[in-house]
């Protein structure tokens, strides 16, 4: 060992004493640190202390925040409650395996060239379903189709078609109708049941093209001629004043029915596209039709059947929508009238033939049928906009008014106004239904239905 290295080896417990007492302040303020560290509220370091609770109950809200959160609530509970209803619903759905048996019911159908859906005949019809029937073996040139429902409501109606035409017969039968009189001052307490049994049997010739110029717009052009009865008699409804108690100009001596031939056209420009809402374009639509009355009985039809009276009726729609974001913000605006001609007077006129406002025909928030007469006009605006992947919401005002005659006595002031908000299931491709709350100042109605929705 040289002097050098024997001085180095020397110095090693020098070096060792003093890295010592350097940590010696350290250790001991870590100690210090552990021992103070439960009397901190801020740490998350065991403690034998007992737990704070607070002195009473803490509340979900203030009295001060209930009260800013109550216009809200007042506005949110149409939603809130089908929520809830569709919550439970959903339950009592996967509870009894309604969607499996729905599903393999519908797998059997299409071997048999049968189709089902839900019946569409109209407000207060009750609950149903239409079954339909489309031959192969007859290269699907034969339609036929019968839609019944819970509320004894029913439509017969059987088709031959060809590419350009059709020969169709339709009946259908309605027994518990409601009508409260004529024009915008009627009451809702004066409230009448009738039934009516109306069918007809059409030639149907039509054409469609794509019109040079105008992009994407579709049009469709049609035109029939045919002959049609109707028969109007008391109602159904035992707890509802009948027809000729509350109205007796209404009804015609027996059988109280009426027969009429019909020509009439139909012109469509359709520019609607869209998913899964049509959210851009618009369409147009104009229809007349002239009805002479005819004399059932000359034919063997009915006995003693009353001639009626004539009338021509036009009517034109137009709606239109625009769109924004991917996900389609769709604003539309509908435009409809309707005039009925006839030198005949109101009364003389078969009560199915006036014009109708009310539930699913216009102002929603009225009951269906609330107002009747010669004519109507009726505007609608609708705000759609999408909840999640599979809803959308629609926001809907209407306002319109049915009139003797649209030229002389049509009144801004005296037409209604009815709101309605609907929440809407959707696919990818379409609608599938709708179910929500339609209001006025009469009444609060809820509104559902299954398919048919655009």
């Amino acid at each position: 060992m040289t002097a050098h290295t024997a001085a180095r080896a020397s110095r090693l417990p020098v070096i060792f004493a003093a890295f010592a007492l350097l940590c010696l302040p350290l250790g001991a303020a870590a100690q210090s640190d552990a021992v103070d560290a439960p009397s901190d509220s801020t740490s998350l370091a065991p403690t034998a202390e007992p737990p704070w609770n607070p002195a009473r109950p803490v509340p979900a809200n203030l009295p001060w925040e209930a009260v800013l959160r109550a216009p809200g609530r007042l506005v949110s509970l149409p939603i809130s409650a089908l929520g809830q209803l569709t919550r439970q619903s959903f339950i009592v759905i996967e509870e009894r395996n309604v969607v499996p048996r729905v599903l393999f019911a519908f797998a059997l159908l299409p071997s048999a060239d049968l189709t089902l859906s839900p019946a569409s005949l109209g407000d207060r019809t009750g609950l149903g379903g239409r079954i339909a029937w489309n031959p192969g073996f007859l290269a699907h040139h034969l339609q036929a189709d019968y839609s019944g429902t819970t509320r004894n409501y029913n439509r017969t109606h059987v088709a031959l078609t060809s590419e350009r035409a059709r020969l169709e017969f339709v009946r259908e039968w309605r027994p518990q109708e409601r009508t409260y009189g004529l024009g915008m001052t009627s009451s809702g307490r004066d409230t009448a049941s009738y039934s009516a049994s109306v069918g007809g049997l059409h030639f149907v010739v039509s054409g469609a093209a794509r019109p040079a110029g105008l992009g994407a717009a579709h049009l469709a052009v049609s035109g029939w001629v045919g002959v049609e009865d109707v028969s109007v008699r008391n109602g159904r409804e035992a707890d509802v004043t009948p027809l000729d108690v509350q109205f007796p100009e209404y009804v015609l001596a027996p059988p109280d029915a009426r027969g009429f031939t019909t020509v009439g056209g139909r012109v469509q420009l359709d520019s609607r596209a869209g998913a899964p809402h049509w959210s851009r374009g618009g369409r147009l639509r104009v229809e007349a039709s002239v009805h002479e009355p005819m004399n059932l009985s000359d034919y063997g039809v009915l006995d003693g059947a009353d001639v009626g009276a004539r009338f021509t009726r036009y009517s034109a729609e137009a709606e239109a929508g625009v769109s924004f974001w991917r996900d389609p913000r769709t604003f539309r605006l509908l435009l409809h009238a309707t005039h009925l001609d006839s030198r005949a007077t109101t009364f003389e006129l078969p009560l199915t033939a006036l014009s109708i406002l009310g539930g699913g025909l216009g102002l929603a928030g009225f009951e269906a049928g609330r107002f009747r007469d010669r004519d109507r006009v009726l505007g609608r605006l609708t705000y759609l906009f999408p909840l999640a992947e599979h809803f959308e919401m629609d926001l809907h005002v209407e306002s319109g008014g049915v009139f003797p005659d649209l030229n002389d006595s049509l009144r801004l002031d005296e037409l209604e106004v009815s709101y309605g908000v609907l929440l809407r299931p959707r696919l990818k491709t379409a609608a599938i239904g709708a179910f929500g709350v339609e209001w006025s100042h009469e009444k609060v109605r809820i509104r559902y239905s299954l398919g048919m929705v655009e």
